[in-house]
């Protein structure tokens, strides 16, 4: 029975150093169409895809043909009887981007260690190599924007902070991080700018160590208790002082990339934590999709069913400073918390005029122009017009993605102000 040359995998060589000598003699057997003549080998060729394990299976013998990251070409010779490749692939007990090794003969380990799973006739042997995967050089995260749906706002507690319970839902609106990984020993070094693509700029006039995500790169350092140094390169698109959430997300998508560029496996309380004490929203934004947000922006509930959303979002070239809207807040006495509004809306159907803010009135008393942007927009939209978080960027909620495009394009027309079609995305797992 001719072994099957239909599915190939990778291996690199110096991964099985005990293997040099057998895989050097079987490389004058290399020709994959050949195969069939060479009843005791087995081609191992480059993939990029994660770690996984095949069976070659033959009387009583076994092969595992191995799959890690690196590419290379090899031919694998094995003791027993001709075989042929087993169908399928399988991931079962491997994590991503992980190493298999190879068994020989009669189950002798050759590298690598034998997965939890069973060795049954036809399934795959996945196994866990002992040299681990070089981590990556460089990872990307998307940033996105949120919009509040709801908004109350309760009097400050004795901290000075205010409870919150707010639905928020993630949108397609996103900043931009890379990071590098550099030699140990390096320092970090970060660049913040505004990408091509952004519809409102504004001076990027904050100190370096105070931006939210390098603070988020600082707090991971002191967590693990050693230097990680990187080359981080932010590229906004949301707008500053928007109430959209922009900084809050950077720092949770730095959280997120450190994370994965020093394969660190920090746990979700761990990484929650980090985001807690840099912001009310960075929880939240961790995983983003569609929840009720209630304490200092700790309590995270995911809502029962992400809503199909699509707006129309207004971006007047001004800002709002969170501190200076929750201040005039302060001064209309506020009531106490309605939580049970915010769930009535999540539970009912969201309508144009169904979304509030309780920061809205404040926001337009410290800002007067801002209340006649959204008379106006109003007026064109013929729908209501909403304030995200302490503003400054209004919204209208749209039928559908057309909707939303053309009343972004006619909005912006009118007022001679940024404008944009967002649609609702979903959480991270």
């Amino acid at each position: 029975m001719p072994v099957e040359a239909h599915r190939t995998q990778h291996v690199r060589l110096d991964h099985v150093p005990h293997l040099q000598e057998p895989v050097a003699a079987a490389r004058t057997h290399a020709d994959a169409d050949g195969l069939a003549g060479h009843d005791r080998q087995v081609l191992v060729q480059a993939d990029h895809d994660a770690a996984v394990g095949e069976v070659a299976r033959g009387a009583g013998d076994e092969a595992i043909v191995a799959r890690p990251v690196e590419l290379a070409r090899l031919l694998v010779s094995h003791a027993g009887t001709p075989a042929s490749l087993d169908g399928g692939y399988g991931n079962e007990g491997l994590e991503r981007g992980g190493h298999a090794g190879l068994i020989g003969p009669a189950g002798r380990r050759l590298s690598g260690e034998r997965s939890e799973s069973p060795n049954r006739k036809g399934s795959p042997t996945l196994l866990r190599s002992p040299y681990p995967p070089p981590m990556p050089d460089s990872v990307v995260e998307a940033a996105p924007a949120k919009l509040n749906l709801a908004l109350a706002v309760g009097p400050p507690e004795s901290s000075g902070m205010h409870p919150i319970s707010s639905w928020m839902v993630t949108i397609d609106l996103f900043d931009d991080l890379e990071l590098v990984r550099l030699p140990e020993g390096s320092l970090s070094r970060y660049a913040i700018e505004w990408h091509p693509e952004a519809r409102r700029r504004s001076e990027i006039d904050w100190s370096i160590s105070k931006d939210l995500a390098v603070r988020a790169h600082l707090a991971i350092e002191r967590l693990v208790g050693r230097a990680l140094p990187i080359q981080m390169r932010l590229r906004k698109r949301i707008p500053v002082g928007g109430g959209l959430g922009g900084g809050s997300s950077d720092a949770a998508a730095a959280i997120r990339a450190v994370d994965r560029l020093f394969e660190l496996d920090l746990d979700r309380d761990a990484k929650q934590r980090l985001a807690a004490e840099l912001g009310s929203d960075v929880v939240f934004l961790l995983e983003g999709g569609s929840a009720i947000v209630e304490g200092l922006g700790d309590r995270i509930e995911p809502t029962p069913a992400m809503p199909e959303l699509h707006a129309a979002i207004l971006m007047p070239e001004f800002g709002c400073p969170t501190g200076a809207i929750y201040r005039r807040f302060d001064e209309t006495a506020p009531v106490a918390l309605d939580e049970a509004r915010v769930r009535r809306l999540v539970a009912g159907p969201l309508a144009p005029d169904a979304p509030f803010n309780d920061l809205a009135a404040a926001a337009f008393c410290e800002h007067p122009q801002l209340a006649d942007l959204a008379t106006r927009a109003s007026e064109i939209a013929d729908r209501p017009v909403q304030l995200s978080g302490s503003g400054s960027s209004l919204f209208v909620l749209c039928d559908d993605p057309l909707h939303a495009r053309a009343l972004a394009t006619a909005t912006e027309d009118a007022l001679g102000l940024p404008a944009t079609a967002v649609s609702a995305i979903v959480r991270r797992d």
